[in-house]
């Protein structure tokens, strides 16, 4: 794209627009992911993200760049915030302070990357932005097919039975060969807050479990 007769100010609004469409999205996707679960919010957004890309990709109009910008921005909220609540939802609460602090300081790695490869590699950005696009679709691809939903979040909403497959599901894939078809889930007695269970197996006593509620 040619930039060089481009006002400046209208190329600031290319960067600027992202933050609009986080912005505006915010308002909206995340309360789709307490009404219809963490993945699929996450994968939607991913589809469009990848759309948005492929389009950026063969963009070379101002305009339109910008707009995809929006649509971008918008997008990294459910690549981002609703992703994070999604993956801490899988982890148990050791692995969640182990892998938080990393997860957030990885948020600055597209931007690391980004300037490294301006200023030590090329000024074409076509392979980076096409690397990000493969990127992109390998991530829907695996989480259409293999992510399951979040089983706190499944919890939350009462669906004990798919929670009990998913939390089986991730056992066996955690190498675990604990059956939990005999374990049976039930709410805490007289308690609100989401994610709090009793897990009744024979005559075990196992201590609820919380989590802040986001409902």
């Amino acid at each position: 794209m040619d930039l060089e007769c481009v006002n400046k100010a209208q190329i600031g609004l290319v960067g600027s627009l992202a933050f609009f469409g986080w912005l505006a999205a915010s308002f909206f996707l995340p309360s789709w992911s307490d009404i219809y679960g963490r993945k699929w919010p996450y994968i939607g957004s991913m589809v469009v993200q990848l759309l948005a890309i492929g389009g950026l990709l063969l963009s070379h109009s101002i305009v339109l760049t910008t707009a995809l910008m929006f649509v971008v921005g918008m997008c990294s909220v459910g690549r981002w915030t609703v992703a994070y609540i999604y993956l801490l939802e899988m982890l148990t609460t050791p692995k969640q302070k182990a892998l938080g602090p990393f997860v957030n300081a990885s948020a600055g790695l597209g931007l690391i990357s980004s300037t490294f490869y301006l200023t030590t590699i090329s000024k074409n950005t076509m392979p980076y932005e096409f690397s990000i696009f493969i990127l992109n679709l390998v991530s829907v691809v695996c989480g259409f097919f293999y992510l399951p939903e979040s089983p706190r979040y499944l919890f939350a909403k009462q669906e004990f039975e798919k929670c009990k497959m998913i939390l089986q599901r991730i056992a066996r894939v955690n190498g675990s060969e604990k059956d939990l078809s005999i374990i049976t889930l039930a709410p805490e007695k007289n308690s609100s807050d989401y994610g709090a269970f009793e897990i009744n197996e024979g005559s075990n006593e196992v201590a609820p479990v919380r989590a802040p509620s986001p409902f």
